[in-house]
């Protein structure tokens, strides 16, 4: 019985040894860069999943007066990618942040890291729409991010919360 256990007690230590070295237990996981988190954006913008877009900001915020919850985002880009896309036949084949020539992106931390300013940015869009390209380049104006847990999200209202494709509001 003393061996069953002992024998026991050894295998769950080296089972957590082992997911240690592996970092599957997220102890040693690092924080994502803001590149990292402008990659994501344009993952899940691509992806047209309403619910991975409104994974990107943290709430609620308050646009033009009004507290916004994850929900309401996410039915704002269901109804955008429905839309715009599906019903009227078009594709969207980029989206990405990229520098707002002829200046470079400027990212800037806050000391405690928890909050970035982005400013000299544009956002590269390309809509197929009855098989005629709309490429669109358009300079952004300044946007927060904030930290939450090890990956940043947009802090507040920004353009990418009123986009529609090919178009500003």
């Amino acid at each position: 019985m003393l061996s069953r256990m002992r024998m026991l007690s050894n295998l769950v230590v080296l089972v957590c040894v082992g997911l240690l070295f592996a970092g599957c237990l997220g102890l040693w996981a690092r924080d994502q860069t803001v590149e990292e988190f402008f990659e994501e954006v344009s993952a899940a913008v691509l992806s047209q999943e309403a619910a991975k877009v409104a994974d990107l900001w943290s709430y609620p915020f308050t646009f033009a007066g009004i507290k916004v919850d994850k929900e309401d985002i996410q039915a704002f880009f269901h109804v955008e990618f429905y839309m715009r896309l599906k019903v009227e036949g078009a594709s969207l084949e980029t989206f990405e942040i990229v520098d707002a020539e002829p200046n470079k992106i400027d990212i800037v931390i806050s000391g405690d890291g928890k909050t970035a300013a982005v400013s000299n940015a544009a956002l590269r869009t390309k809509v197929i729409h009855q098989d005629l390209p709309e490429d669109e380049t358009r300079n952004l104006d300044l946007f927060e991010l904030i930290k939450v847990g090890k990956k940043w999200k947009f802090n507040g209202e920004n353009e990418f919360s009123l986009f529609t494709f090919g178009g500003k509001q």
